[in-house]
């Protein structure tokens, strides 16, 4: 991703949607930027002191029940263990980094690591981590690319890097946009640690993309044409490059309809999006949780 990113701060106001009693002006409880996983969300599990309790989805922003579930979602496909290594690519406001700190059903890792590619967003990400800081994880977290582009310095998919190698890479709603994912694969499998696992949640196609899925992507600038692949090209291009035990679900029924029906709620330019969501959707886009293990 560069400077030319599709996003900025418009997640807030659809965080905010549905929020009840909350003060004009004031943030969202959260500030997800992933689709959400739109199945089974009638009750929400909250960590409260330490413990775990249901909330009513009627009292929690729908998107914030369901981005939580996809992040959960790819961080369990990751194999995230406590004291582990965890790099999280795009990591946007930086929830996804406050659920490796503090939600109960993620272990805690040892050094937690993060590069996104909007400045506000990493400063942003600095703000709210810092509140969550322990003495049990140490937290480096990085501006950039999520490409490591020589002669760059400081970037943790640097493949001459001497830093100590991650046990899990984490890439939540993202990937799509790298120019390339697989340049962005293969740099993550230099850096993985013997028994490592990477985790994606992506978009990829059922067969050979068409016109219509041509039109949609240039229109709205979604992502990079080397990144137009099938799922089987997917998994053969993550097998080449050294990957075992390579898996792929395909969660697009709970994706798309329910991220489409939320857009169409929020008015007029949201309608335009939704559109184009399930324009893809209807040509084939398929949304897919995809892991893979360094031997």
């Amino acid at each position: 991703m560069s400077g030319k990113d599709p996003y900025g701060s418009f997640h807030l106001a659809l965080n905010a949607s549905g929020s009840r009693g909350r003060p004009e002006g004031r943030r969202p409880p959260t500030e997800w930027l992933n689709m959400g996983y739109w199945k089974d969300t009638k009750a929400f599990p909250e960590a409260c002191e330490g413990g775990t309790r249901t909330l009513d989805i009627g009292m929690v922003p729908k998107l914030i029940v369901c981005s939580t579930a996809l992040a959960l979602k790819v961080t369990q496909a990751g194999g995230c263990k406590a004291g582990g290594s965890v790099l999280d690519v795009g990591y946007g406001s930086g929830d996804s980094l406050l659920m490796q700190l503090s939600h109960p059903s993620v272990p805690r890792p040892a050094r937690l690591t993060g590069i996104t590619s909007l400045k506000a967003h990493y400063d942003r990400s600095l703000e709210r981590v810092e509140d969550l800081r322990s003495q049990h994880t140490e937290v480096n977290l990085y501006h950039g690319d999520a490409i490591y582009h020589a002669p760059e310095t400081e970037h943790p998919l640097d493949p001459a890097s001497t830093s100590a190698t991650f046990t899990t890479i984490l890439a939540l709603d993202c990937a799509y946009h790298f120019r390339t994912r697989e340049d962005f694969l293969r740099q993550s499998y230099s850096r993985l640690a013997s028994g490592g696992k990477i985790a994606l949640a992506d978009i990829c196609f059922s067969t050979a993309h068409g016109t219509v899925v041509n039109l949609l992507i240039r229109q709205f600038g979604l992502m990079p044409s080397e990144n137009i692949v099938t799922v089987g090209e997917y998994i053969g291009t993550m097998e080449r490059i050294g990957y075992v035990d390579v898996k792929s679900e395909d969660i697009s029924e709970y994706v798309f309809p329910g991220f489409r029906g939320f857009l169409a709620g929020q008015g007029v330019g949201w309608r335009i999006f939704s559109w184009m969501i399930g324009g893809l959707y209807a040509s084939g886009a398929r949304f897919v949780i995809v892991s893979g293990t360094k031997t």
